[in-house]
């Protein structure tokens, strides 16, 4: 099976961190950076490491980035630099386009661009602990258009003991599960098997349409 292509344009702690991420999680990775010894040190655990200026169509196309199916603009240290990256990627005809931006005014600026998604990573990770500490069931909540989210969230005590059939969460939830983390593995498990017995401590990532899904889902906590 060919591998999803995901090019990850700038090499600070985020976006290294993504990109080897990524990888870790079979991707085939394109990463760019000015900096040499950050492309280098990624470089035997990445596909493609260029060392460029990703701000220039030239570069991009030459390192082959017009094959991605997912782009990640993840440097915000000059938004102008951002915006170029983005017309760049654009006339490359990126099916999706992520930024990393440090400011929410910024946010909506690149949203009417055309951007697909916008992360501000301090405020998305104070979200995401700020629910862990507080025993919020759905931890994490992404919207990927104006209709579809992706939903991680913990098992309810009402689940334990049930298999996934069971608990039919298309049905009662207008969830489809895409991914399950048992307390007994260390990453996630994308074949889902409607016969898996749910415990106390799993971690499942669904799909859904329904702006009711964090609602429902948290009534049954």
């Amino acid at each position: 099976m060919k591998k999803e292509i995901i090019a990850v344009l700038g090499l600070g702690l985020f976006g290294t961190s993504l990109a080897k991420t990524l990888a870790d999680n079979h991707k085939q990775v394109i990463v760019i950076d000015r900096d040499m010894e950050l492309v280098e040190a990624i470089a035997s655990q990445v596909e493609v490491a260029v060392q460029g200026d990703f701000t220039k169509y030239e570069v991009l196309k030459e390192a082959g980035v017009g094959e991605a199916k997912m782009a990640i603009i993840a440097s915000s240290s000059k938004f102008d630099n951002t915006i170029t990256t983005l017309l760049s990627l654009q006339k490359l005809r990126i099916p999706i386009i992520i930024a990393k931006t440090r400011k929410e005014e910024y946010k909506e600026v690149l949203l009417k661009l055309g951007v697909d998604r916008v992360i501000l990573p301090e405020t998305d990770m104070g979200v995401r602990i700020g629910n862990e500490l507080t025993n919020d069931s759905v931890l994490d909540l992404i919207q990927l258009d104006s209709q579809s989210h992706i939903v991680e969230f913990t098992a309810r005590k009402s689940w334990i003991g049930k298999t996934i059939e069971e608990i039919n969460f298309r049905g009662q939830y207008d969830i489809n599960l895409i991914a399950i983390k048992s307390r007994i593995e260390e990453g996630f498990d994308v074949n889902v098997n409607p016969s898996f017995i749910i415990e106390e401590s799993d971690l499942f990532v669904g799909l859904t349409n329904s702006n009711e899904a964090k609602m429902l889902l948290e009534k049954e906590v």
